[in-house]
């Protein structure tokens, strides 16, 4: 395995790997070694078993990446938890091992959270199939204030998109449960400032071999509940009500997961 922790660089990426498309990974690896904002990128192999450990880090190698973690347990958010302690930089950025990013992506987020006081910053993303072709797209909120109401029914980031002051990280780590990073949102909201760019840096590759995603948290009802509680605005609670119904409706259809009982805050 290859650590070499002597490179400091101002924005630190985090990249899980799990039984990885190879063609998928080399371009999304690739995309973050052509960045006009040079990073280091942190691969975590997620609890695998030795012999594929040794596959991904002979591409890795061969890649370039200079850091390569075996996270000890099994799970995302385990692997991420564990890859923070190996940041460096101010700034800790995600990716997934099937997408890429645009050139500009990290230097723009980068200068953002420079100039401005948010602890997180997400894009707009495209939609791109299984070769690249761009299929559709989704726009995130702007403003602190709209992406924490989102939270009442939906996630306000597309979460490998996002790059995070590492100092949120030292305070906040991801919940050991699925959807781990809605609920990571959830559980922070409060005492910190989100934001997404206006443009469509990251690149969110839709396939068969995706994991299912019907196992993961989609909802967390009783955060829910207390976002929708503390509006003051009565045309925008009512707003938040109707959106919270309609996605409730859809996480049914399509047997999506709806957690009734965990707090987060």
């Amino acid at each position: 395995m290859k650590n070499n922790f002597h490179c400091l660089k101002e924005v630190d990426v985090l990249l899980p790997i799990h039984y990885s498309n190879e063609e998928f990974l080399i371009e999304s690896i690739n995309s973050l070694l052509n960045q006009t904002l040079k990073p280091n990128i942190i691969c975590l192999l997620n609890g695998m078993d030795r012999n594929s450990n040794i596959y991904y880090e002979n591409i890795l190698t061969n890649l370039s990446v200079n850091k390569i973690i075996i996270c000890p347990v099994k799970g995302i958010p385990n692997a991420l938890n564990y890859g923070i302690n190996y940041c460096e930089g101010k700034y800790i950025a995600r990716q997934d091992d099937d997408d890429f990013s645009n050139p500009e992506r990290l230097l723009k987020q980068k200068i953002f959270l420079e100039n401005n006081n948010v602890d997180i910053v997400g894009t707009n993303i495209n939609l791109i199939d299984k070769y690249g072709n761009i299929i559709g797209f989704r726009e995130y909120p702007t403003s602190n204030k709209k992406c924490k109401e989102t939270l009442a029914y939906k996630s306000c980031f597309c979460h490998p998109s996002i790059m995070v002051k590492k100092s949120f990280f030292l305070k906040n780590k991801y919940p050991l449960i699925s959807g781990e990073d809605y609920a990571l949102w959830l559980k922070s909201y409060r005492n910190s400032s989100y934001s997404n760019y206006p443009e469509f840096l990251y690149n969110y590759r839709i396939h068969p071999g995706q994991v299912s995603k019907t196992n993961i948290n989609y909802l967390f009802l009783k955060e829910s509940k207390k976002i929708i509680n503390k509006t003051s605005d009565k045309k925008e609670k009512i707003r938040l009500i109707i959106y919270l119904i309609l996605t409730i409706l859809k996480c049914l259809i399509k047997r999506r997961k709806i957690n009734f009982n965990t707090e987060l805050s």
